[in-house]
């Protein structure tokens, strides 16, 4: 599956974040501003949220296609906060793809395949996350190959699946 609209923040935190009480503070805030986040990933100094939302979050600025602006006041007011924690940079137009499924956990090697197959396509992935039940895997990657990205697993991923 695919779910666009997706905007990825980060904050590179000159801190370590793996204190229990760093992602709370990072949650709370999202969740005080009504914005919720569909995957996570985390290491050492750096914590990555993909939000979704159903109105645009940035527009295009007169600057070029690269630059943007945060047009909505919810996210506006959360990176000014995250920023207490560390430097935030946002990333616009992206989309989740999912391979979801309860024979993934049984298919070893599936999540290799899928990088595979979207790297042997020139598909960039920006951020992974795998639940823990291992019957989903996603990706977030741009938006503009969502669909590209879908028709490449359908066609060269699920001869894989017995």
């Amino acid at each position: 599956t695919v779910k666009q609209q997706i905007t990825v923040v980060n904050v590179h935190s000159n801190l370590k974040v793996d204190s229990p009480s760093f992602l709370a503070h990072i949650c709370h805030i999202l969740a005080t501003h009504s914005l919720a986040v569909d995957l996570f990933e985390k290491n050492e100094c750096h914590v990555s949220l993909a939000v979704h939302s159903k109105s645009s979050l940035l527009s295009t600025t007169h600057g070029g296609e690269n630059k943007y602006q945060i047009e909505n006041k919810d996210l506006q007011d959360a990176v000014r906060e995250l920023e207490e924690y560390g430097l935030v940079d946002v990333v616009h137009g992206m989309a989740i793809l999912s391979l979801i499924g309860t024979g993934l956990k049984r298919s070893i090697g599936i999540a290799g395949k899928l990088f595979t197959a979207l790297g042997e396509n020139n598909i960039n992935i920006e951020m992974i996350s795998q639940g823990a039940s291992e019957i989903s895997i996603a990706c977030v990657i741009e938006e503009r190959e969502a669909h590209r990205a879908l028709n490449v697993v359908h066609s060269e991923l699920f001869t894989y699946l017995d």
